[in-house]
């Protein structure tokens, strides 16, 4: 079984994703980064059983104090929900709002605690800020999607439980593949990120499987040892 540890699904077609599922034994954790994107993907979860539904409000997303409501109508949604993401902190684009992110993030990271449900957390340029707040409030389940962070915090993320994902941009960003060369596999997860477009590529889950091949070729050990690994990491990390 394939894992996408992070997908915007509700951003494709019904068609697409049908497809997607059509051509691949995959497990699907599709994150949301807006109220509307929230309500589809809990829609599309009632057709696919191979979707794991997380409602959020993406850091790029939150603009004033209009967010602390968006955030508080969505967090009601989360016993039809099994986790939380796209949410966090960006510090490199969106950063007048700084301040706002912070104020959404700490709300999303209590509901995760009250509710027990997972983070799925963007963090670019704002990795240790939050990894610090979640840690500090005790959460026990995290994702740090994308992570292009410090080499010396992934020590203090496997520690602490947590998990990191590698996607295909990992063949040529070269600070994204400087973590997959010192990351411990038991932490890895893999993401698609689709349909992002990144540098004139669009990601997809369909990238999923060679994205494990060069995975297993930096790590030098089997394709299997890594498609078993980063599937016993998604049971850990989502207990579903």
């Amino acid at each position: 079984m394939y894992i996408d540890g992070h997908c915007h699904l509700y951003a494709f077609s019904d068609d697409e994703i049908s497809n997607i599922f059509d051509e691949l034994k995959i497990i699907v954790v599709a994150i949301s980064d807006t109220y509307e994107a929230s309500n589809r993907t809990l829609e599309l979860s009632k057709s696919y059983s191979n979707i794991v539904p997380c409602i959020g409000l993406h850091p790029w997303e939150v603009k004033g104090d209009k967010a602390i409501q968006v955030a508080d109508s969505l967090i009601k949604y989360l016993r039809d929900a099994k986790c939380i993401g796209e949410v966090g902190l960006d510090k490199r684009f969106n950063l007048e709002n700084y301040e706002w992110q912070k104020e959404v993030f700490y709300r999303f990271v209590e509901a995760s605690l009250k509710f027990k449900k997972p983070l799925n957390i963007h963090a670019l340029d704002a990795w240790r800020e939050a990894y610090e707040i979640v840690s500090s409030m005790g959460v026990k389940r995290a994702i740090f999607h994308w992570y292009s962070g410090p080499i010396d915090l992934l020590e203090r993320i496997h520690d602490s439980g947590y998990f990191i994902t590698i996607n295909p941009s990992v063949e040529f960003q070269k600070k994204h593949g400087a973590v997959l060369r010192e990351a411990p596999l038991e932490i890895i997860l893999t993401e698609s990120d689709g349909p992002y477009n990144y540098k004139g590529r669009t990601l997809h889950p369909s990238m999923i499987p060679k994205l494990i091949d060069y995975i297993a070729k930096v790590k030098n050990t089997k394709r299997k040892n890594v498609e078993e690994i980063v599937e016993a990491n998604f049971y850990k990390y989502q207990r579903w």
